[in-house]
Protein backbone atom coordinates (compact mmCIF):
# COMPACT_ATOMS: atom_id res chain seq x y z
CA UNK A 1 0.00 0.00 0.00
CA UNK A 2 1.39 3.08 -1.23
CA UNK A 3 1.67 6.25 1.45
CA UNK A 4 -1.29 8.07 -0.59
CA UNK A 5 -3.39 4.63 0.04
CA UNK A 6 -2.76 4.79 3.61
CA UNK A 7 -3.30 8.38 4.04
CA UNK A 8 -7.08 8.04 2.22
CA UNK A 9 -7.67 5.15 4.61
CA UNK A 10 -6.80 6.73 7.57
CA UNK A 11 -8.54 9.30 6.76
CA UNK A 12 -11.73 7.52 5.24
CA UNK A 13 -11.62 5.17 8.88
CA UNK A 14 -11.56 8.38 11.32
CA UNK A 15 -14.70 10.20 8.83
CA UNK A 16 -16.13 6.53 9.13
CA UNK A 17 -15.92 6.98 12.91
CA UNK A 18 -17.81 10.02 13.06
CA UNK A 19 -20.24 9.05 11.18
CA UNK A 20 -19.32 10.52 7.62
CA UNK A 21 -18.55 8.06 5.16
CA UNK A 22 -16.68 9.26 1.94
CA UNK A 23 -18.23 9.20 -1.59
CA UNK A 24 -16.23 7.22 -3.83
CA UNK A 25 -15.63 10.70 -5.45
CA UNK A 26 -14.85 12.01 -2.97
CA UNK A 27 -11.82 9.58 -2.30
CA UNK A 28 -11.11 10.20 -5.69
CA UNK A 29 -10.72 14.12 -5.37
CA UNK A 30 -8.16 13.38 -2.14
CA UNK A 31 -6.00 10.76 -3.69
CA UNK A 32 -5.74 13.62 -7.05
CA UNK A 33 -4.61 15.69 -4.69
CA UNK A 34 -2.44 13.17 -2.53
CA UNK A 35 -0.80 12.65 -6.26
CA UNK A 36 -0.38 16.00 -7.19
CA UNK A 37 -2.50 15.73 -9.99
CA UNK A 38 -5.29 18.34 -8.21
CA UNK A 39 -3.47 21.08 -5.88
CA UNK A 40 -5.61 21.18 -2.16
CA UNK A 41 -6.36 24.65 -2.76
CA UNK A 42 -8.72 24.22 -6.44
CA UNK A 43 -10.29 21.47 -4.94
CA UNK A 44 -11.38 23.32 -1.71
CA UNK A 45 -12.63 26.31 -3.80
CA UNK A 46 -14.51 23.65 -5.90
CA UNK A 47 -16.10 22.53 -3.19
CA UNK A 48 -17.04 25.53 -1.33
CA UNK A 49 -18.33 26.91 -4.67
CA UNK A 50 -20.66 23.75 -5.12
CA UNK A 51 -22.06 24.15 -0.94
CA UNK A 52 -22.28 27.63 -2.05
CA UNK A 53 -24.64 27.07 -4.69
CA UNK A 54 -26.38 24.05 -3.18
CA UNK A 55 -27.39 25.90 -0.22
CA UNK A 56 -28.34 30.07 -1.62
Amino acid sequence: MSKNEETLSFVDSNLKLEGMKLSMREKKTIMNCLSGKTRFDDAISKAFAKYRKTTA
